[in-house]
């Protein structure tokens, strides 16, 4: 059904005000305020998944939400999903400084929404107490997670995404920091941190993070131990990430023909094991190759091989 017919009132938008679950995929119709319109109305919401909705400028209106709800803005949603939304500048917008809402959101996943630069302004992130699972895939644009923004500055005081368990950031090209301001960060149940493919994520914030929890933390697909606190690791194993990268461009360089057999291996991917035997002259030289990770400038390509005996 198109979001067309909901809006001229063939099915009430009013008939939604009990459902737990909205999933709203490839609806080329669907605007912005048509989308705050619609969720206006589920007192229930526990579900929203917004998928490759071409049109979707801003997901929550706050200022136009929070003329209808008194007690907080869809204070049942747990779970938000957005992906592929091309033309998404803001997930939240035009929030009054303070208001209630969100109280229950612990699970936020946004995919591919090339528009965004930033996720949370401090007006939202004071708000989202409850987040959980924070998974961040494949925004080109993005430059920090948490923008110091002009509404309001954020007080020592104030503890941010406290309940905090999980985190994911996942080829975000332009990606700097988490938070660029000065602020000292306490996550006392934080115990996963992956970031893969920020190749610009030098600093995990210019302030402090407490992170008493967090043993080990992911990079680009290999475990490493914490040894000091969340920056000072972040930028020692993405400098040795760069180094090795550095290395390997180096190898390929002065070896141009089994370059391109590692080349040609990662864009075919190659199993066969005759063309192994035929082409390759250094077979433990070459699996070394493949099973690293190449880091281009616009994606980031992970590879796992199964190699058969030779």
């Amino acid at each position: 059904m198109k979001m067309s017919e909901i809006q001229k009132h063939m099915l009430p938008v009013s008939s939604f005000v009990n459902v737990r679950v909205i999933s709203l995929s490839y609806c080329d119709d669907l605007s912005s305020v048509a989308l705050s319109d619609l969720l206006n109305e589920p007192s229930d919401l526990k579900i929203l998944h917004v998928e490759g909705c071409n049109l979707v400028e801003v997901v929550f209106d706050i200022q136009t939400m929070m003329l209808t709800e008194d007690n907080g803005v869809l204070n049942s949603l747990t779970n938000l999903e957005l992906e592929k939304l091309p033309k998404m500048t803001h997930i939240w917008k035009h929030g009054p400084e303070t208001f209630k809402g969100f109280q229950n959101l612990t699970k936020l996943s946004v995919a591919s929404c090339n528009r965004l630069t930033y996720l949370f302004s401090p007006t939202i992130a004071v708000v989202l107490s409850n987040i959980q699972e924070l998974s961040i895939t494949e925004c080109k644009r993005l430059t920090v997670i948490l923008d110091e923004g002009n509404e309001r500055e954020i007080t020592p005081n104030e503890l941010l995404f406290p309940r905090l368990k999980t985190l994911e950031l996942i080829d975000l090209p332009r990606l700097r920091s988490f938070y660029l301001g000065l602020h000292a960060f306490i996550w006392p149940l934080l115990d996963s941190v992956w970031i893969d493919c920020c190749k610009e994520m030098m600093i995990f914030t210019a302030g402090t993070s407490s992170t008493p929890k967090l043993t080990e933390i992911s990079i680009n697909g290999q475990i490493h131990a914490m040894e000091g606190d969340l920056n000072t690791d972040l930028q020692r194993l993405q400098q040795q990430v760069n180094g090795q990268n550095h290395a390997m461009e180096g190898d390929l360089n002065t070896d141009a023909m089994e370059g391109d057999l590692v080349l040609q291996w990662l864009q075919q991917q190659v199993t066969d094991p005759q063309w192994m035997q035929q082409k390759v002259t250094d077979p433990q030289w070459l699996q070394q190759q493949v099973s690293s990770f190449f880091i281009e400038p616009d994606c980031c390509y992970h590879f796992s091989y199964h190699f058969v005996s030779l």
